[in-house]
């Protein structure tokens, strides 16, 4: 039941690249939550939370710096990273924090089934 609850709000959750040319390549990724929002799954405030805390630079999670920046605009989140960055760590540490979540959240998910 936790693998489908997973798999069903990873695959709702858009991600979209774009990158900016100029002297540093600047790669940004566009997270659309707003389908998980709009069925309870998905806080934005506590995913931003979770991903200033858990993304690495040089080695050292939470020590964003200058190098990622992470901006919310009410049920979207835009990562922007100025070093080389992937769209698959990004959707890793998603479902990192999905598994958490439906982990705490799975006795209530299961009596509204």
């Amino acid at each position: 039941m936790l693998t489908s609850a997973v798999g069903l709000c990873a695959s709702r959750v858009v991600l979209q690249k774009s990158k900016k040319s100029g002297k540093k390549t600047v790669v940004k990724f566009t997270i659309d939550c707003a389908q998980p929002v709009e069925d309870r799954v998905l806080d934005v405030a506590s995913f931003e939370k979770f991903l200033h805390d858990h993304i690495k630079v040089n080695g050292k999670a939470g020590a964003l710096g200058d190098a990622v920046v992470i901006n919310r605009e009410k049920t979207k989140l835009v990562v922007a990273a100025e070093m080389p960055f992937s769209k698959r760590y990004v959707h890793a540490n998603y479902d990192v924090f999905l598994c958490r979540m439906c982990t705490s959240r799975l006795p209530r998910m299961l009596g509204v089934v």
